[in-house]
């Protein structure tokens, strides 16, 4: 009988295909981990926002949005036009729920709370953008259990829904910057739709436009038409607010930063006073405080 012959030797492509493809397995092993891991900090910071919601009892900003949303959508805002610098979105979404529910603790709380759940996986996507996945994965677990996060998701007020719109905006800028094709368009839009929201909620959120041009110029070289897709998302931001403020608002004319130009304007401008914009208190709270507390 003759040796069964010697087996032959793998061929190099065969060994590289193999290798490549094991790559890849592990690639999404770990892609899949991390993916785990961020939905488990998610339902964390779920868990935590929404146990025993109703704790402490509403405070008096949540008493006063309270207050705001009870009547009909034009009294709401007509009071935020005449008395308040407030934004409106975030009070049609309240009135909105109001018409649907009662307005107990935990629907003053329920927008807040979902907003604070949120930020977890946008924190997660922001920090990707900048950082590895774990350090990212890091980020996200400091979102999920911050103290901080956790009183403002039980603060019946625009912040916390702010905050997570702006990280989103953010994160949605940053990978418009780094990608090319239909995602680099969506995150564009992403960036719009989401820093417009977070304006609409709070005028401060404005102030991250600021910063954006930096991520621009930082970025390397840019495409052609990156400056351009810039200053028309940064206007779509801004419209909202501007319009708001220019022409329904009373809130400029009534603390004196612009002339009075309607009936109304003049009624509230013969005595203009920054004490009348609603946070005289801050001069008043800094008053005793010593320049190294300050």
């Amino acid at each position: 009988m003759s040796a069964n012959p010697a087996p032959h030797p793998p061929a190099p492509v065969d060994v590289a295909v193999a290798a490549a493809n094991a790559e890849v397995t592990r690639h999404r092993r770990r892609w899949w981990g991390y993916l785990l891991a961020v939905m488990g900090l998610t339902a964390l910071a779920t868990f935590l926002r929404f146990y025993r919601i109703d704790r402490p009892t509403l405070w008096l900003d949540e008493a006063l949005t309270y207050g705001r949303v009870n009547g009909t959508l034009e009294q709401l805002l007509n009071i935020l036009a005449k008395d308040d610098g407030f934004l409106p979105l975030h009070y049609i979404v309240y009135w909105w729920i109001g018409q649907h529910t009662v307005l107990t603790p935990f629907y003053m709380r329920l927008v807040p709370a979902l907003a604070g759940a949120a930020m977890t996986p946008v924190m997660w996507f922001l920090a990707r953008r900048m950082l590895d996945r774990k350090a990212s994965l890091l980020a996200a677990a400091f979102a999920s259990v911050s103290a901080f996060g956790m009183a403002y998701s039980r603060d019946a007020k625009m912040y916390m829904h702010t905050w997570m719109f702006l990280a989103l905006s953010t994160a949605c800028l940053l990978y418009w910057l780094q990608r090319v094709g239909w995602r680099s368009w969506l995150a564009w839009l992403g960036w719009v739709l989401a820093g417009a929201v977070a304006a609409m909620l709070h005028v401060t959120a404005l102030l991250a436009l600021a910063l954006a041009p930096l991520f621009l110029l930082t970025k390397g070289r840019p495409r052609w038409r990156d400056p351009l897709l810039f200053l028309v998302g940064a206007a779509l931001i801004a419209v909202g607010p501007t319009w708001y403020y220019y022409y329904q608002s009373h809130y400029l004319a009534k603390t004196g930063f612009i002339p009075a130009t309607t009936a109304v304007d003049q009624e509230i401008d013969r005595d203009p006073n920054w004490n009348r914009s609603g946070l005289d208190w801050i001069g008043r709270f800094n008053t005793d405080i010593s320049s190294l507390e300050l």
